[in-house]
């Protein structure tokens, strides 16, 4: 597979291309917990 190591989307990137974030479950229950507040 290739993959373009410098790819240019338009604007800068914070975070290289391929990368990828995740969050937990105890993160997504603090947010809703604070938007039923």
């Amino acid at each position: 597979m290739h993959r373009n190591p410098a790819p240019l989307m338009g604007g800068s990137l914070s975070r290289p291309e391929y990368e990828r974030s995740g969050t937990s479950g105890a993160l997504v229950g603090q947010v809703l917990a604070a938007a039923r507040a």
